[in-house]
């Protein structure tokens, strides 16, 4: 089953990102009655607080439900990595649980490219090892970036969440080899490509053939190569079918037909929001923090750091 997502979406302007945060209780707690167990926030979203009150309205016990939250890039500290810990841990749960129940099921680096990543990421095993979190990864983290948080630290991410659709399969498909022989899982953040998915002629063919959606199609693609999909839909009626049971299967050349999207058509969600994983340095260099800064000060369509 897919995890449920909570990036604030749709928004067209700053104010409209909050908005669009502050709105989410009532889809997370739909997905919650719809039998969503997986809910993803992260300090960047700004709804962390609404993700507790969604699973304590729906009364879900807190073994029940695994959350997972990611720290902001402009944290990447190892003290920030374990106040926000503890914040995050209070925001979601506040004191309705307290003991054995206070904790984080995941917590994420969410990029790689600002402040201090590996410090961070040594932070985030201490936290591991005091019980605040049960697992910890990142997300948006390339192949080296990988390689060197198991140089500095002796361990990789038990998780990586990464951009994962069939329009950008070739970009992806060695980054998620590489996962899968270094055991580390991987989950797919914007699995449909903000819609782009559905609008595949060989989506709906396949979706046709296999009486569903083009959207189920898509998210059992992923399922099938080893991902979870994180799905963010505000759609009820899509909270609803997203989650219903997965009894298709898709065939190995139905499989490869959808591989094949990407080498004719290709589509990165991340470039839209002005990053990109694959050329992402490790932490700030002078240069980098320079242009990036330039773009928050003068570039309107930089919506998310």
């Amino acid at each position: 089953m897919p995890g449920y997502g909570t990036f604030p979406a749709p928004f067209v302007s700053r104010l409209g990102y909050v908005q669009a945060a502050r709105s989410v209780q009532q889809y997370i707690e739909q997905a919650l009655a719809l039998g969503y167990r997986h809910i993803d926030t992260a300090f960047a979203y700004r709804n962390q607080d609404l993700v507790g009150a969604a699973i304590g309205a729906q009364h879900i016990p807190r073994q029940e439900v695994f959350v997972t939250s990611k720290l902001h890039p402009n944290n990447n500290t190892y003290n920030d990595a374990l106040s926000k810990i503890r914040e995050a841990i209070g925001l979601i749960w506040g004191s309705q649980h307290g003991g054995a129940h206070y904790y984080l099921d995941a917590f994420l680096l969410h990029y790689p490219g600002l402040r201090k990543p590996i410090a961070a990421w040594k932070g985030l095993l201490k936290a591991r090892a005091e019980g605040l979190v049960k697992h910890v990864g990142v997300s948006n983290f390339e192949i080296w970036h990988l390689e060197k948080l198991r140089e500095t630290s002796g361990e990789y991410p038990e998780l990586n969440q990464i951009e994962f659709h069939p329009l950008i399969y070739r970009e992806q498909k060695d980054l998620l080899e590489f996962c899968r022989t270094k055991g580390i899982a991987a989950e797919a953040y914007s699995p449909l490509a903000e819609g782009e998915v559905l609008r595949d002629p060989d989506v709906g063919l396949l979706a046709e053939a296999h009486k569903t959606s083009p959207a189920r199609v898509a998210l059992k693609w992923c399922m099938q190569h080893g991902l979870r999909p994180i799905v963010g839909t505000r759609h009820p009626d899509h909270i609803r079918n997203n989650a219903q049971a997965y009894t298709f299967a898709l065939s190995g050349d139905e499989m490869l037909r959808l591989d094949s999207i990407s080498s004719r058509r290709m589509t990165r969600v991340s470039l839209k929001w002005h990053w990109n994983p694959k050329t992402a340095p490790l932490g700030n260099s002078n240069w980098y923090a320079s242009v990036r800064n330039f773009l928050r000060r003068f570039a309107p369509g930089l919506r998310r750091g």
